[in-house]
């Protein structure tokens, strides 16, 4: 079940990203 994966790898990186801060290489 590759389409699964492929969201969640995705979602998380995204709520992640709202929840850390900015990455560093922006």
């Amino acid at each position: 079940m590759p389409v699964p994966t492929l969201q969640a790898k995705p979602v998380a990186t995204k709520m992640e990203c709202k929840d850390l801060p900015p990455p560093i290489r922006e």
